[in-house]
């Protein structure tokens, strides 16, 4: 059994169709047809019900096509292996973020990444959490850095680093002389939130209802950085992540204030289980777990 005989079969088990087979393969329909009469012939079964008008595999063609499934991806492994010791020059890389983390903290891990490895295009995907993490489980994004906690087991996930949400207004809004506030406090006032489907959102909504709050009145926005510039107008109190207001509270230009009662949340990072990374990203991910920061590494671990 070669190589090619095999791929050929699994290309018409595919397209159920031998011409489609053959341009998939850029080979002529009848080269297929050799191919795959060759290897019903070292089989000894057929391989394709052919009394039909689609080409249906039969049940030897079934159990081929599921073993063949995990030989192409041993290769593929195998390949990706012996690619990892090359040196990393060239390379692509599409990360999944939030607007919040992609704008605080990605630019400083790809700042130290590029200058290792200033020839790798980058692309990064803004979305929201459940957004990231279909496009990792889809291929698009290889990695993703997420609000935990979730649980999927086709993911791999890696805490990165916590923090606190924390509530931020103007300094003139009749909360700036707190220390502190609670959420019986803030559900009293004008919230200025990220908009619904978010998870930071959700995570919320979810406290809220636990606490059985209601808010007085709610305005969503699509990032940190418009919640802020509404607070900083006086117009509510936006509640954010502590790490996207370190300037903010030194300028003056809006006090922050802890949240009693509020759980303190994690960034975490995704990958495919079962899929091996490419250099880019291994690369990436071996830099930023390497920095030395106050961020808290936790092992990676399987959900």
């Amino acid at each position: 059994m070669e190589f090619d005989q095999l791929q050929a079969f699994c290309y018409v088990a595919e397209e159920r169709s031998f011409s489609r087979a053959a341009r998939r393969m850029f080979v002529s329909q009848p080269a297929i047809s050799m191919q795959i009469k060759s290897l019903e012939r070292e089989i000894g079964q057929p391989l394709f019900d052919r009394s039909t008008r689609d080409i249906i595999p039969t049940e030897a063609g079934k159990i081929l096509y599921a073993h063949a499934g995990r030989i192409f991806a041993e290769v593929d492994y195998a390949r990706r292996k012996i690619d990892s010791i090359r040196q990393l020059v060239r390379g692509e890389l599409t990360i999944g973020c939030s607007d919040t983390v992609s704008s605080y903290i990605l630019p400083t891990l790809l700042s130290d990444f590029l200058n290792e490895y200033p020839d790798l295009d980058i692309t990064v995907q803004n979305r929201p959490s459940l957004h990231i993490v279909r496009m990792v489980l889809e291929g698009v994004a290889e990695i993703g850095f997420v609000t935990l906690p979730l649980s999927d087991s086709n993911l791999v996930t890696t805490s990165f680093f916590s923090y606190n949400m924390v509530a931020v207004c103007a300094p003139d809004h009749l909360c700036a002389k707190r220390s502190k506030i609670d959420f019986p406090s803030l559900s009293k006032q004008r919230l200025l939130l990220l908009e619904p489907g978010t998870k930071s959102r959700m995570l919320l909504d979810e406290t809220f209802a636990m606490l059985q709050l209601t808010p007085h009145a709610v305005m969503g926005f699509g990032s940190v950085e418009v919640q802020k510039a509404f607070a900083r107008k006086g117009i509510g109190i936006a509640i954010v992540p502590d790490f996207a207001v370190k300037k903010d509270a030194e300028d003056g230009a809006l006090v922050v204030l802890p949240i009693r009662g509020a759980a303190r949340r994690k960034i975490g990072i995704i990958q495919r289980k079962n899929r091996m990374l490419s250099i880019a990203a291994q690369r990436f991910l071996s830099i930023i777990y390497a920095v030395d920061s106050n961020h808290t590494y936790i092992q990676s671990t399987e959900k």
